[in-house]
């Protein structure tokens, strides 16, 4: 993939992307989506594609602060020459050739009126899945840009809400997780799944997802923090490793929980800046450097590294939490699929109760029940092709089959 090297260079699947949106454009088309896995590179790729088609003003848009700042980096390591035309909007700034914002700072008329509507030639919209939301319908009304380019791992909501036509219903190219590993453009994945004895049917259900204070009061107990950390010791013992919480107050909790156990730990998450924080943005981008260098082993979050942040050498993924959503089970699970030095494979350690959404983990890997081989001898249910195996724990088998 030529990380690391001095001149960066599109990768095979960038390569087929950049032709398949060349032709688009031949063709027409002013809009469109790249539907790529999460670890393919698609913030180089509309670099690439940029620099290919030459427009005098670009925007960028990213709905998080963090996804904003790692795309202008990866923007500046590749238009090395343009370094002093990029730059960061913040309601004030308008004057660069190629522009970053978030979406809370540009949606709003007052800085949308800054611009004429047809100042950007080109615009990329970043997690483009979102943009089905009031603050994006906002932009994408008002700017008419020569090209528009959509970029996401999930192209889909479940709000069931359609994106595609606000991108001229163009698909230009797909790769996602699976066609992704199978040609090993991303680590292969053993994903290993326990029974969690929390009993869900008494946490209250709001009609889509649990509540968050059952949670912390069912899940912050004695005996499962024993449970989660003897697997870990046991199975990941020297992985770099993210760990998914359903709260802030969770992931503080295992945080404390690892590091007495021995198992140096933070937590990051978003909780910043108020009367309650634990830290400000700028102890946060600190955490999240000292992680990268290796200072801390686990990082547990809530949903801060569902998109954008990258951290490549991560070998184990902790699913703490019910998974209740297909597009945040994808998103957290490509966290750890980037290929990286030493790296053989990306294990994930799923503590699976009886929730009402569980089955969605087997919908997100693209399985059923009946493709599972069991084994006897071990008391588990195992699927294996090619670099994907995936091994459930009977009881948790039999908690989908019971909720489907």
């Amino acid at each position: 993939l030529n990380r690391g090297h001095k001149n960066i260079s599109p990768s095979i699947p960038q390569q087929n992307a950049l032709k398949a949106i060349s032709k688009a454009r031949d063709n027409n088309k002013k809009s469109g989506i790249v539907a790529m896995a999460t670890g393919l590179g698609k913030t180089y790729l509309s670099a690439l594609d940029i620099l290919k088609f030459k427009p005098k003003r670009v925007l960028f848009i990213a709905h998080v602060l963090e996804i904003l700042r790692k795309s202008k980096n990866d923007f500046e390591d590749l238009m090395k020459n343009k370094f002093n035309d990029i730059g960061v909007y913040d309601s004030g700034e308008t004057n660069k050739p190629i522009q970053f914002a978030t979406i809370q700072s540009i949606h709003k008329r007052k800085n949308l009126e800054k611009f004429d509507p047809e100042f950007f030639d080109y615009i990329v919209i970043d997690e483009a899945h979102h943009a089905a939301a009031a603050t994006y319908l906002k932009v994408l009304e008002y700017f008419k840009p020569k090209f528009l380019l959509g970029l996401t791992a999930t192209p889909f909501r479940n709000d069931k809400k359609d994106i595609m036509k606000l991108f001229g219903n163009n698909y230009f190219y797909e790769m996602y997780q699976e066609q992704a590993i199978r040609e090993g453009w991303l680590a292969n994945i053993v994903y290993k799944g326990f029974f969690d004895n929390v009993d869900y049917s008494n946490i209250r259900w709001n009609g889509s997802k649990y509540d968050i204070d059952d949670l912390n009061k069912l899940l912050m107990i004695e005996k499962r923090d024993h449970a989660i950390i003897e697997k870990y010791q046991e199975l990941s013992s020297d992985h770099k490793t993210i760990g998914f919480c359903v709260s802030i107050d969770h992931a503080e909790y295992m945080s404390k929980k690892f590091n007495e156990a021995g198992i140096k730990s933070i937590a990051i998450h978003s909780k910043t800046e108020s009367s309650e924080s634990f830290f400000s943005i700028k102890d946060r981008d600190e955490l999240l450097n000292d992680f990268r260098q290796g200072k801390y082993q686990v990082a547990f979050t809530v949903n801060m590294f569902n998109e954008g942040v990258d951290f490549p050498d991560v070998e184990t993924i902790l699913m703490l939490r019910p998974t209740d959503s297909l597009t945040i089970f994808i998103q957290q699970i490509g966290r750890g699929l980037r290929i990286s030095h030493k790296k053989d494979h990306l294990q994930v350690l799923d503590f699976i109760g009886n929730y009402r959404t569980s089955p969605t983990i087997l919908e997100g890997m693209k399985l059923s029940t009946t493709d599972f081989e069991f084994d006897a001898e071990k008391q588990l249910y195992l699927y294996d092709n090619n670099g994907f195996r995936v091994e459930f724990e009977e009881e948790v088998v039999e908690v989908f089959k019971s909720i489907l």
